[in-house]
């Protein structure tokens, strides 16, 4: 029969051991059971299988058949516990400590039959153990416990979206600084970081602070449930460069830019894209807002007035997220304009998303936009962007006379008014009321 390795699977080069860490867990797994025979304990269970596995291989195969890695799957249980996944030269390595500590192993039990307790030698020559690895995976799962939970999963606490947020960080910092653990980076590793982010990374200031914050709060979690002894980030901030503040925020289009937008959307791309961007100009929506709206969203009241009926939802089988979940609720009229470009001849039966199931994330909309707007020679970097059209909505609805309120019910901001914002359902759930005012928008210019 082959023989086969008893040795524990793990990646190459994942988490790196070294030899003061690996004579730790040597020397603890002989403790163990020095320490368990002389307090007459069974080991664990899992202990027990790993010895059993080796010994069976010793009986069928013979001592030459047992490499020195073998010996490694004697310390499962400890490395298990520690969270730490060796390669296969740890392994080795382990094998071979094991092995270096059988003679001082062979005393010490000897000193166990003649009835002598005192400390073991094994216990005062092996270093302490290390410190439980945790995982960027570990401090997320912290993160969302102390949300409470994941809305698309619980019904409550954080939405998919945002974390998102928190991957990309994690993933940016471990590809660009290091892929060590989330309890082994050094403040050294925190301002490299940093130094990319400022130096390389091409982010927006504010952007770059975001980066940070996410790993600092995920810290904060770690350091607060005792998985992280400090919070390299704690103290780490990116300044804003002098006069980022003046150019902060995006700029609406012109009127001459929406009409070359509209034009080169007629034009050369499909009524899908059309579609999109006609309900971002007419609503004041957010993009995610649009993207989300679902088969059953699109109503009609007593009056006959269309809306969409934008409703926080994250339980639903189709979630509907929205920014401020209950606050952004709304009922929003549609400008004829909409109803003239079909969006009331959308399948708005059954139960699916209403612009269609297998539409791409948010993000590839606003890489295809951008590309447009370069196309046509109007793109401007941190100032113009799909977002923008949310910008020209609210300049539209003021020129055509809207009030703020009305301009708020619109767009989902929250009224400045407490009693408006507080008591009643509101003008943003009164869409044949705000219909009558939504009518004197003129876009008869549009494309």
């Amino acid at each position: 029969m082959q023989g086969h390795s008893l040795a524990i699977t793990a990646p190459d080069a994942r988490l790196p051991l070294s030899r003061r860490e690996i004579a730790g867990i040597a020397g603890q797994v002989l403790l163990d059971i020095r320490n368990a025979v002389a307090d007459q304990q069974l080991m664990s269970p899992e202990f027990s299988r790993c010895l059993v596995a080796l010994a069976i291989k010793f009986k069928t195969e013979g001592l030459a058949a047992i490499s020195i890695g073998d010996f490694a799957v004697l310390a499962r249980p400890v490395l298990n516990q520690l969270q730490i996944q060796p390669s296969p030269v740890d392994l080795v390595a382990i094998g071979q400590a094991l092995l270096g500590y059988m003679p001082v192993m062979q005393a010490d039990m000897q000193k166990l039959a003649g009835m002598d307790f005192s400390p073991p030698k094994l216990e005062t020559i092996a270093p302490p153990l290390p410190h439980k690895q945790t995982t960027w995976a570990d401090l997320l799962d912290e993160w969302r416990i102390s949300k409470g939970g994941v809305v698309e999963v619980d019904g409550v606490g954080v939405s998919e979206r945002r974390e998102e947020v928190y991957q990309v960080s994690i993933k940016e910092f471990t590809r660009v600084i290091t892929d060590h653990s989330a309890s082994a980076i050094t403040i050294a590793n925190a301002r490299a970081y940093i130094r990319y982010l400022q130096t390389d990374s091409g982010l927006s200031p504010r952007t770059q602070q975001h980066r940070i914050t996410c790993l600092k709060h995920l810290l904060k979690i770690g350091v607060r449930a005792g998985l992280v002894q400090e919070n390299v980030f704690a103290d780490q901030v990116i300044s804003t460069p002098a006069g980022t503040n003046d150019e902060r925020g995006y700029r609406a289009f012109t009127k001459a830019e929406v009409i070359m937008i509209f034009t080169e959307l007629k034009t050369n791309h499909d009524k899908h894209h059309q579609q999109l961007c006609y309900i971002l100009l007419c609503t004041g929506c957010r993009l995610n807002d649009a993207l989300q709206l679902r088969s059953f969203d699109l109503q009609r009241t007593d009056a006959d007035v269309w809306f969409f009926n934008w409703k926080h939802d994250p339980s639903h089988q189709l979630p509907m997220l929205l920014k401020s979940r209950a606050k952004n609720n709304r009922q929003t009229p549609l400008h004829p304009r909409l109803i003239a470009e079909g969006i009331t001849e959308l399948d708005h039966s059954g139960v699916h998303r209403l612009l269609g199931d297998d539409m791409p994330k948010a993000q590839c909309y606003s890489h295809w936009f951008r590309k447009l707007l370069i196309r046509l020679g109007i793109w401007e970097p941190r100032k113009l962007c799909l977002h923008s059209i949310r910008g020209s909505a609210k300049d539209l609805q003021r020129e055509a006379g809207m009030t703020v309120d009305q301009r708020m019910a619109m767009t989902a901001h929250t009224s400045r008014d407490i009693g408006e914002s507080s008591y009643g359902e509101g003008l943003q759930m009164q869409p044949s009321i705000l219909y009558k005012h939504l009518a004197f928008l003129d876009l008869s210019w549009l494309p």
